[in-house]
């Protein structure tokens, strides 16, 4: 491969996959024929990503080591704690707290001896029924977005960690799942600067080292050709470079994508032309030859003080200080009785596939009322249980959950006059449903958020976040 080509590329090392040992090693001949771009890494532990670091760095131009750090380390090392969502950040309303999480992350991504993370999303939340942005999304609303995304990457750049903010120009509007088909947005330029445009623009004043092209197309934007913008000269030399003046990383989506010809070297040069620095995902022929004796394959083991170990009890302080500000009734829809004394059972929604994901939100439930039946089970169950004070528990681990099912259920439920609510946890497609029933709604569904919400209807706590979401 030619060295011109090598320095673009962006290959994924995967410690989840049983091959990661064959990945790092055609990695490594990698960078000692032709050079790479960066390394993006994915899962393992703390040991495998700084015996990465440790390695590359014996390198005169080490490849930008970088990773998915959406909601902090756990987003890739399943041993750390979780950070709130974006949404969750964003119902707070007040932009001081995405500046925190920013700062927090970064230090987390410093001690991972990572240079660069793929966050923030500064996507608008406009169509509910999209499978993969919602809770990634800090709200729908543009100014308010842009206020924290510009907090965001601030926050993250304090600790001297990268930020690269996406999915330029936007895929908040879109209903489909760029991994698998190449969503289309009909929307006029002139909207898409009043709008979509303002969270990307923050970022860029605020000094994202980088800015992540999506694999989607709207109309405005390049109306000779329907290709995605990760293709897109329009998009990324005219518009980007020339026209908001970007002078830093411009990084493609991942090729590890149905709609760009997954993992096509082909493709990638073709990204490169069109105005991309950096291709993320390519797959690459397996090198010939032997490693330099420079690079050594990384002994992973186990370390008893791990250094973002040390930050654990900073990130159990902010997502608790988060949750308690996030959650927030939606609309004017507020139960007209007191929840905690005369609530009868609690039905936590599963579909039997998955392993218990709301243990803190159950626990805490007995803890105030030890006499109210939690059950977990399928919504349905809803219909047929002999209580007249329900609380419907439903989040992202709750299994596939259809609009219709929702409707059915929750419209049955409001028929027989029911008390019941709903407690949404990260699942704002299914707000249009469960709002004929009061809705608490939550951005994510860790620990953290479920007891804080338990606290809201036992009258613990007044909820006072807002959920900045269009139904």
């Amino acid at each position: 491969m030619p060295q011109d080509l090598g320095r673009h590329l962006v290959p994924i090392l995967d410690f989840r996959d049983e091959a990661t040992a064959t990945g790092w090693q055609e990695i490594q001949l990698l960078i000692g024929t032709c050079g790479l771009g960066g390394i993006l890494l994915r899962g393992g532990k703390e040991a495998d990503w700084l015996a990465i670091r440790r390695t590359v760095d014996q390198l005169p131009s080490p490849p930008l080591l970088m990773a998915d750090l959406e909601q902090g380390a756990a987003s890739q090392l399943p041993e750390h704690a979780w950070l709130p969502s974006a949404a969750a950040v964003g119902a707070t309303g007040d932009p001081e707290f995405a500046w925190r999480m920013g700062q927090l992350i970064g230090r987390q991504a410093k001690a991972l001896g990572l240079d660069l993370i793929l966050a923030p999303v500064a996507d608008l939340c406009l169509c509910l029924e999209n499978p993969i942005m919602g809770p990634r999304c800090f709200g729908s609303r543009a100014d308010r977005v842009a206020d924290m995304v510009g907090a965001f990457v601030k926050g993250c750049g304090r600790e001297g960690v990268g930020t690269v903010v996406k999915h330029f120009p936007g895929h908040g509007r879109a209903g489909d799942d760029s991994h698998t088909i190449l969503p289309m947005i009909q929307l006029e330029k002139d909207v898409w600067r009043r709008t979509d445009l303002l969270p990307f623009a923050a970022a860029i004043k605020a000094g994202t080292r980088g800015v992540m092209i999506g694999h989607l197309w709207i109309s405005g934007l390049d109306p000779g050709e329907t290709r995605p913008a990760s293709l897109s000269q329009p998009v990324m030399k005219q518009l980007l470079r020339e026209e908001l003046g970007f002078s830093g990383l411009i990084i493609t989506d991942s090729l590890d994508m149905v709609p760009v010809s997954p993992g096509d070297v082909r493709i990638a040069e073709k990204m490169i032309n069109a105005g991309a620095d950096l291709v993320l995902g390519v797959k690459l022929d397996e090198p010939s030859g032997s490693a330099p004796k420079w690079i050594g394959l990384p002994e992973i083991e186990v370390q008893a003080h791990a250094p973002v170990a040390t930050l654990e009890d900073s990130v159990h302080v902010l997502a608790q200080t988060i949750a308690r500000s996030s959650l927030g009734w939606f609309g004017d829809r507020q139960p007209r009785w007191r929840i905690g004394e005369s609530v009868q059972a609690v039905l936590v929604c599963a579909d039997g596939t998955r392993q218990a994901w709301a243990e803190e939100f159950i626990r805490a439930v007995q803890e105030c009322s030890p006499g109210v039946c939690v059950t977990e089970g399928l919504l349905e169950q809803a219909v047929v249980m002999e209580s007249e004070e329900l609380i419907i528990v439903i989040g992202r681990a709750s299994g596939r959950i259809e609009e219709e099912r929702a409707h059915s259920v929750f419209g049955t439920l409001q028929a027989e006059r029911r008390k019941a609510l709903v407690v949404l946890l990260g699942v704002p497609k299914l707000l249009p449903a469960a709002t004929v029933l009061p809705v608490l709604v939550g951005g994510d569904a860790i620990s953290e958020t479920q007891r804080a919400a338990v606290d809201i209807l036992w009258g613990k706590l007044i909820p006072s976040g807002n959920p900045d979401l269009v139904c």
